[in-house]
């Protein structure tokens, strides 16, 4: 059995630890948001950078492609949009329970996390 691997404690732009905070931060502003707009009776929605190719350019100095400002409101009263809010959120959560556990996962494992949560398990374990 291999031996896990130990968390890095520091990135390129601060600490794990205040990134974590920063991130939780930002979740739980997004939480209340749009809890605020449930309790008005209006329809939720959040502004999410759009992934598409009319968004996207080169970055010659870094060398790397960088997503654009453009944006994308997914609503939750929306039948073309409803899904990808769900997900959204749902992700959030995800993110919000790793950094709770001390834990992190590649993007395709929180893609299949999120598929298993979906079809109805009430479990997030992530070890």
């Amino acid at each position: 059995m291999a031996a896990k691997k130990k968390a890095s404690t520091s990135t390129g732009r601060g600490t794990t630890k205040e990134t974590d905070a920063k991130t939780l931060a930002k979740i739980q502003r997004l939480a209340q948001d749009i809890w605020r707009v449930v309790q008005k009776g209006s329809n939720p929605a959040i502004e999410i950078r759009m992934r598409a190719l009319s968004n996207v350019s080169f970055n010659e100095k870094k060398r790397i492609i960088e997503l654009g400002d453009k944006t994308q409101a997914r609503e939750f009263f929306n039948t073309a949009m409803a899904r990808k809010f769900m997900q959204t959120m749902l992700v959030a959560n995800g993110c919000k329970t790793l950094i709770d556990a001390g834990k992190t996962i590649s993007i395709r494992q929180m893609y299949y996390l999120q598929k298993h949560t979906i079809k109805g398990s009430s479990e997030n374990t992530f070890d």
